[in-house]
C-alpha cells in the first residue's frame, strides 16, 4: 500500500468584489446563497496556482414586493508562495467562504464584497495507489448543492470546499 505523502499546507484569504447589474429594480436584497465550484489547483515552482468559480443565487424584492432570482457565476484565481513546490507534485485545495458584504448602490446596482479562505495542501509525487475500506460519508445538500454559503444579515457558519486529487485504489 502506498499513500501520498503531506509536504505541507498553506492558507491564503481572496478578495472578491463583484458588481452586479439586476435586470429590474430591486427594494432590497432578500438574501444571497453561495458555493465555491470548479476548485482545482496547480503546482508550480515555487507556488501554487489556484481558481474557481464563486456561484452566487441572489434574491431580491423588486418595487411591487415580488421576489425574484438572479444567478450569477463569478471566477475567482490566486496562488500561494510554497517553498519546496515543484512541478509534477499534487496538491488539493479547500475554499471556505469567510464572509459576504453587500449593498445596493442604486435601484439597479447591487455590489459584493465577498472573502475567500484558500487552504492548500501539497503532496510528494507519485501519488501511488490508496486503498481504503471505508466508505464515504454522504454530504448534506442545501438548495442542490453541499456546504453552500447564506447571507440574509444573520450571522452563519463558514462553509468548506474541497477538491482532491484524483486517486486510483484496488477492491
Amino acid at each position: 500500500m502506498c499513500a501520498q505523502v503531506l509536504v505541507g499546507e498553506a492558507t491564503s484569504q481572496t478578495l472578491v468584489d463583484v458588481t452586479v447589474a439586476l435586470d429590474v429594480p430591486a427594494v432590497k436584497i432578500d438574501e444571497i446563497v453561495a458555493t465555491v465550484t470548479e476548485l482545482n489547483c496547480t503546482v508550480i515552482a515555487g507556488k501554487v496556482i489556484f481558481q474557481g468559480v464563486l456561484h452566487e443565487q441572489i434574491f431580491f424584492v423588486d418595487e411591487g414586493g415580488l421576489v425574484r432570482h438572479r444567478a450569477q457565476d463569478v471566477r475567482f484565481a490566486g496562488f500561494i508562495p510554497f517553498a519546496g513546490a515543484g512541478e509534477g507534485m499534487e496538491c488539493t485545495a479547500e475554499a471556505v467562504i469567510e464572509f459576504i458584504d453587500f449593498r445596493l448602490l442604486d435601484p439597479l446596482t447591487l455590489r459584493q464584497i465577498v472573502v475567500l479562505l484558500i487552504k492548500i495542501s501539497l503532496f510528494d509525487p507519485p501519488p501511488g495507489l490508496i486503498f481504503s475500506s471505508v466508505p464515504s460519508a454522504r454530504q448534506a445538500l442545501f438548495f442542490g448543492a453541499p456546504k453552500a454559503y447564506r447571507t440574509s444579515g444573520r450571522r452563519r457558519r463558514p462553509a468548506v470546499f474541497t477538491t482532491r486529487p484524483e486517486t486510483t485504489g484496488m477492491r
